[in-house]
């Protein structure tokens, strides 16, 4: 790393009654590493370079790297094809940190994965997609989805409605629906609520 700038490739001026204000770090010239690191380069490219590129053109340059463009593929997948490689992870929103943890458990070899609520901050289209991408990242996977948002549970081979601990209702979306019970219910109800928000919108 360039020890000028501690590896961030900015240096923080600290102003007077002001806010403190940022600006590229004169020796690597915002690049991050010192000189002998950057001479090293892949394909025709240093560290700094690959770290600059957005997933979707790490997937390119990737590959042929089974092992980087798996991760990457499932990046992509749940919507993060525009973020850099080498982008802090203090400048993502809620949504993306999220979908970026997500990304992580999608990518990992096992065989059952759990996630709890893991749409709960993010909009129905980004939760779509993240359904889409869990799909193709798990197909070789049984996975345990908790959430408090039905729209979740469209997608699933099986849905359980707990109460106390205890499973009151079980069936696919579609059969349960259709046996009108406490989840057709709530389903009535939360579809209703979001209806009305799109109509305030």
């Amino acid at each position: 790393r360039c020890e000028a700038c501690q590896g961030d490739g900015i240096v923080k001026i600290e102003m007077h009654f002001l806010a403190d204000i940022y600006v590229p770090c004169d020796v690597c010239k915002g690049a991050r590493y010192n000189r002998e690191t950057l001479e090293v380069k892949y394909k025709g490219k240093n560290i700094y370079e690959v770290l600059d590129m957005t997933v979707d053109e790490a997937c390119v340059f990737f590959a042929n790297v089974p092992k980087i463009a798996r991760r990457l593929e499932t990046m992509r997948e749940v919507g993060l094809g525009y973020v850099k490689l080498g982008q802090s992870s203090t400048t993502l929103s809620g949504g993306e940190a999220q979908k970026v943890a997500i990304s992580r458990v999608f990518a990992k070899d096992c065989e059952i994965v759990i996630l709890d609520e893991p749409s709960s901050t993010l909009d129905p289209l980004a939760e779509y997609a993240m359904y889409e991408a869990m799909m193709n990242a798990c197909r070789d996977k049984a996975v345990i989805f908790i959430s408090h948002r039905l729209s979740s549970a469209v997608l699933a081979d099986r849905v359980y409605l707990m109460e106390k601990g205890e499973i009151i209702e079980s069936g696919t979306h579609r059969e349960l629906l259709e046996k009108g019970g406490k989840y057709a219910d709530m389903w009535s109800k939360q579809a209703e609520k979001y209806r009305k928000k799109e109509e305030d919108v």
